[in-house]
């Protein structure tokens, strides 16, 4: 699944695809290009999804 990972005025500032949730821990792991997640807000989840051939 695509998610957008956006900073406090909703500016989309990376990308990232879900490799996992652990809802007990209430954690999301991402694979991102992203380095600096200091801006990073909130995780708008999209309506993409991707296999894991792409």
């Amino acid at each position: 699944m695509l998610v957008g990972l956006n900073d406090e005025d909703c500016f989309t500032v990376g990308l990232g695809k879900v490799e996992k949730i652990d809802f007990q821990k209430r954690t999301i792991s991402l694979l991102t290009p992203l380095s600096d997640f200091a801006k990073v807000k909130t995780i708008r989840i999209g309506s993409t999804s991707l296999n894991h051939c792409t």
